[in-house]
């Protein structure tokens, strides 16, 4: 139908439905608007959130040289008790033991 040949009533009822979806239209757009951030509150979170993550790579480098400064101590330690403890213990042991074993005589 051409827009001569329309009513008053169907011109109303064709610019109320116009009227509806700008309406529509509108909600939408402020409802996506309030979703959003500014530049300037994303740029400060953003900051944050990589200050968080290299505090958070400091911590871990911090914790893996403990972790192998731990380990490098377990390894002197086992060191230790072998020079220190096993070896002169073993070797008393054998002193004694051996000639027990060796059927002690000649």
């Amino acid at each position: 139908m051409a827009a001569e040949d329309m009513t008053i009533g169907e011109v109303a009822r064709a610019l109320a439905r116009i009227e509806a979806g700008q309406a529509d239209l509108r909600r939408e757009i402020s409802e996506r608007l309030d979703r959003t951030v500014s530049a300037e509150l994303y740029g400060s979170q953003h900051k944050v959130v990589l200050d968080e993550i290299a505090e958070i790579k400091g911590d871990l480098d911090g914790l893996r040289t403990e972790v192998r400064a731990q380990e490098q101590q377990r390894v002197m330690d086992r060191r230790w008790w072998l020079t220190a403890v096993l070896i002169p213990s073993a070797g008393l042991v054998a002193s004694y033991v051996g000639p027990l074993l060796g059927g002690g005589g000649s």
